[in-house]
């Protein structure tokens, strides 16, 4: 059962292997055992959501068609994982239609689907075990020795700790972030350093964005400019607190 703006949708889940996302017009998503257990031979996992008002799913008002894309896609998606297959009986084929079309529309959003899924997975490890937040916090710095070997330090383990913590509060939000960062940015970088002094300070080993990139940024420029802290990655105004300051 999910939980959304619109209410609960029940989904109906069987099967083991690539994952079909099924509309039908029928009460039943399953359809038949027969149907059930061929799909399941095939070797397909079928997601079927509920029409609204039948069984656990709330019913509101409108289209059932519209209501299932504008209010649930994004969370039935995330169920599926990345490129499902999109599937329609009767009057639903035409929901299957729209589906894959919206899909198409978005672009790059079938990506943040995937990365929604990962970091619900990632939230449920962190958030079970002390072993599960440790693996976390650790793989949270994996390709960065200078920022690895940091960690047997309480505050440095804390602060990553805190940075899973609040990523992990909103799953939604970390993906709109990520979509940002990885956006061009360009224009607006111009455009401040037309009207101010700009300058980056960076970690010689920061990995997740690497000093080379910096460096290509500003190289022949007065502004930008870089100071670069050998030595450090992430944790640069950590290490170095009264260089950044200055």
């Amino acid at each position: 059962e999910l939980t959304g703006p619109a209410g609960r949708l029940e989904v109906i889940r069987y099967g083991s292997g690539r994952p079909v996302l099924y509309f039908t017009t029928s009460s039943l998503p399953e359809e038949t055992e027969a149907f059930r257990a061929a799909m399941t031979a095939a070797g397909f996992t079928v997601i079927a959501p509920l029409r609204p008002g039948i069984r656990g799913s709330s019913a509101w008002a409108g289209d059932a068609s519209e209501g299932l894309l504008d209010n649930w896609l994004d969370m039935l998606l995330a169920l599926c994982g990345p490129n499902p297959l999109i599937a329609g009986h009767r009057e639903a084929g035409v929901l299957a239609a729209q589906t894959a079309a919206r899909i198409l529309a978005k672009g790059g959003q079938v990506s943040g689907l995937a990365l929604r899924l990962g970091y619900h997975t990632a939230a449920r490890l962190f958030r079970n075990s002390k072993l599960g937040q440790d693996q976390l916090i650790r793989f949270f710095h994996k390709d960065s020795p200078a920022d690895r070997q940091k960690l047997g330090n309480p505050v440095f383990y804390e602060t990553t700790r805190d940075i899973l913590n609040f990523c992990f509060e909103d799953t939604d939000q970390i993906v709109r972030d990520i979509e940002v960062w990885g956006s061009d940015w360009s224009a607006d970088l111009h455009a401040v350093t037309k009207a101010a002094p700009v300058l980056f300070v960076h970690g010689s080993q920061h990995v997740f964005q690497p000093l080379e990139g910096i460096k290509t940024l500003v190289s022949g420029k007065e502004n930008p400019r870089l100071l670069a802290i050998e030595g450090s990655g992430q944790f640069a105004i950590y290490d170095h607190p009264d260089r950044v300051a200055q």
